[in-house]
C-alpha cells in the first residue's frame, strides 16, 4: 500500500490521512499456524465473518485490529484478508484491556452491544470456555432480530416464555427497577439443547447502550434439575411408604443400566446392610440375597431374581412378583418383592417394593 499512489490518494480524500513513503521495521511477531493472529485470519477465511481481535506485541503493547475476507481465488485456492489496526494501547493499559476482554470471552458465549435509541447492534461470539472474541454480525432492529433468532436458536419449549419476557418494554422496565435483566432458556445452536443464561445491563457512561452477555450454564442447570428431581422422588416415595407401612423398602431402578436408589427402609431392613445406591440392582440383589434370604428359599430366589426374568414378567403380566423369606432379627420372615415399570419425565423406571 505504501508504494501505491491510488491507495495513498484514496486515504487522503476519504480519511484525510497521509500514508508515509518511509518504511519502518516492526519487531518480529509469531505468525506460524498456531499463532493467535493466524487463527483469526483462518477464521475470517473459513467463515467469511468480520473479526475484531487483540494482539500483543513483543514490547507488551496491544494492537486492537479488525479483519475481513475480501476475495477468493478459486483457481489458485487462495484468499485475501484485509487487516486494519484500529488502535494501539501501551503495555499497562493494554494488559488491563486484554485481561478484561479475555475474562469476558471465557465467561460468555455471545455478547451483544445495543444502542437502545436506534436499536443498532453488534454481536460478538466466543467458543465456550475460550479466550477469543470475534465479531459475528451487526445489524438494526435488535429486538425484532432477537425474535427472529428465537425461532431457530432457542429450544421449542422455551420459545414462548422467552418471547413473552424479552420485549423492549419489559427489558427497560427491569433495568429501571432492578438494574439488570436476566433470563434462562435452552439454546439449540449445537443441535442438542443446552441451558444458557442471559444478563443485560446498561453501559454506565451514557445509559443508552446495552450490554447483553449470554453464558452457557448447562452443567449447573442439569445438576440442579437432577437434585430437584431426586428430592421430589424421595418425598413421593417417603409419602408412599408412610401410607403403606408394611413396606420394608422401596427402590427405583434404571431398566437399561441397572443403576438404583433406595428411597426408604425400615430399621429392621436397614440393619441387613444393603447399599443405598449402586450400579447394578440385580447383581447386587443376588449378592445380598445369598446372605440374607432364608436357606430353603434361596434356590427359588436365585432362579427368579435376574434382569431377564423380571423384565419378561413385567412385559407379559404387568409386574414381577416373588415371595420368599428374609432373615430379619434372626428369624425367617415372609416377604413379597413386587417390581413394576412406570414412565417418568426422564424416561422409564422400575419401582421395586419389598413388603412384609
Amino acid at each position: 500500500m505504501r508504494g501505491n499512489p491510488a491507495c495513498r490518494d484514496f486515504m487522503r480524500r476519504c480519511f484525510d490521512f497521509e500514508l508515509s513513503d518511509q518504511s519502518e521495521a516492526l519487531p518480529a511477531v509469531p505468525t506460524g499456524p498456531g499463532s493467535a493472529f493466524m487463527r483469526h485470519i483462518r477464521q475470517c477465511r473459513q467463515t467469511g465473518n468480520r473479526d475484531l481481535f487483540d494482539g500483543r506485541m513483543p514490547d507488551g503493547s496491544v494492537i486492537h485490529a479488525f479483519a475481513r475476507k475480501i476475495s477468493d481465488n478459486p483457481v489458485k485456492g487462495l484468499s485475501a484478508v484485509a487487516v486494519a489496526v484500529l488502535s494501539i494501547t501501551d503495555p499497562d493499559e493494554g494488559a488491563t484491556y486484554a485481561g478484561i476482554a479475555r475474562a469476558l470471552a471465557s465467561d460468555y458465549y455471545n455478547i451483544y452491544y445495543v444502542d437502545l435509541e436506534t436499536e443498532r447492534f453488534i454481536e460478538y461470539t466466543s467458543p465456550v470456555g475460550g479466550e477469543e472474541l470475534a465479531m459475528e454480525r451487526h445489524g438494526t432492529n435488535f429486538f425484532a432480530a432477537a425474535r427472529r433468532d428465537t425461532q431457530t436458536r432457542i429450544y421449542e419449549e422455551d420459545r414462548e416464555p422467552f418471547l413473552c419476557g424479552f420485549t423492549k418494554e419489559n427489558v427497560l422496565r427491569e433495568l429501571d427497577e432492578q438494574g439488570v435483566y436476566t433470563a434462562t432458556y435452552r439454546l439449540i445452536d449445537t443441535g442438542t439443547p443446552m441451558y444458557a443464561s442471559m444478563k443485560a445491563t446498561r453501559m454506565k457512561q451514557d445509559g443508552r447502550h446495552l450490554i447483553i452477555g449470554i453464558s452457557i450454564v448447562d452443567a449447573r442447570m442439569k445438576q440442579q434439575e437432577a437434585a430437584e428431581r431426586l428430592q421430589a422422588e424421595r418425598t413421593a416415595y417417603a409419602r408412599l411408604a408412610a401410607l403403606a407401612d408394611d413396606y420394608l423398602s422401596l427402590y427405583t431402578i434404571d431398566p437399561e443400566t441397572g443403576g438404583y436408589t433406595e428411597y426408604s427402609a425400615t430399621d429392621a431392613y436397614a440393619n441387613l446392610g444393603f447399599a443405598k445406591t449402586g450400579d447394578d440392582f440385580f447383581r447386587q440383589g443376588t449378592v445380598d440375597g445369598m446372605r440374607t434370604v432364608y436357606g430353603d428359599d434361596l434356590p427359588l430366589y436365585l432362579s427368579r431374581f435376574n434382569r431377564e426374568t423380571v423384565l419378561r414378567d413385567i412385559e407379559e403380566n404387568g409386574c414381577f412378583l416373588l415371595e420368599y423369606r428374609l432373615v430379619l432379627d434372626g428369624k425367617p420372615t415372609p416377604v413379597r418383592l413386587k417390581i413394576v415399570r412406570v414412565r417418568e419425565g426422564d424416561g422409564d423406571k422400575l419401582i421395586a417394593g419389598v413388603k412384609a
